[in-house]
């Protein structure tokens, strides 16, 4: 009976010390959310006030592309905070066998779109490539967090370049995604998945810090494997390596 007391005892304390930590991740999440939603909201209420103010057309109409601009912002962050949650809560995810080189076209269509055609974005022949089962629309997800960080992060007059190869060995399809920007400091390499990461405390630099670690998410949820090599100044490069379809 004294053993069996201890051991409810000790499981006790485990799980308040589990609990403890739950409220003190929900708390961090909590807090970094809202400092993202705050620079925005503040900056759409603040161009408000001036564009009424304002008899002046050029300056309203700058100040109504500055409240765009945010509230896309602010969409776009629901969206992935959104996905984030449906990724926490999916146990079962609806999978088939697809091509690689479907889920690529789309995603760069994706990221074309948003960005446009700077910098350039070289994909090499993916015809041939075996498939891949998995979610189509989840896996695409992935890849468009992984270009548009290579674009937020590389100059327009740069170049990122998509290429893919098969490991026979591990029965394993790779792509790796390569940019010439800015690159990653060697002491930051160990955060760059991390949940609302950015190299600045200060949240300067574009983004949520948000996008790679639901690009891990979900490539890992497909049995897969995301790794990142980045050097300052000279670039960075993803490689997703994913099982192929049996």
């Amino acid at each position: 009976r004294d053993v069996t007391e201890q051991r409810q005892a000790q499981q006790r304390e485990f799980q308040l010390q589990l609990e403890q930590e739950r409220r003190q991740l929900l708390t961090t999440f909590i807090q970094n959310a809202a400092h993202e939603f705050r620079t925005p909201m503040t900056t759409i209420s603040t161009s408000a006030h001036l564009m009424a103010r304002s008899d002046d057309a050029d300056n309203r109409r700058e100040k109504a592309d500055r409240i765009h601009h945010q509230v896309k912002r602010v969409i776009r962050l629901v969206e992935m905070l959104t996905l984030m949650a449906k990724l926490e809560g999916d146990t079962d995810l609806k999978q088939s066998a697809f091509s690689l080189r479907n889920l690529v076209e789309t995603a760069a269509e994706e990221i074309i779109g948003r960005y446009g055609e700077q910098p350039i974005l070289n994909v090499a022949d993916l015809s041939g490539l075996p498939k891949v089962t998995g979610n189509q629309d989840l896996l695409t997800d992935a890849f468009v967090q992984i270009l548009d960080n290579a674009y937020r992060f590389t100059p327009s007059d740069g170049e990122i370049t998509l290429k893919a190869a098969v490991d026979e060995d591990r029965n394993t399809v790779s792509l790796e995604v390569h940019d010439n920007g800015t690159g990653i400091p060697e002491e930051a390499l160990l955060h760059v998945f991390e949940t609302f990461w950015r190299e600045d405390r200060a949240h300067t630099t574009p983004g949520f810090g948000l996008g790679l670690t639901i690009a891990r998410n979900i490539i890992e949820r497909h049995d897969g494997t995301i790794t990142l090599v980045s050097e300052e100044g000279k670039g960075t490069c993803v490689c997703v390596s994913l099982p192929i379809a049996q």
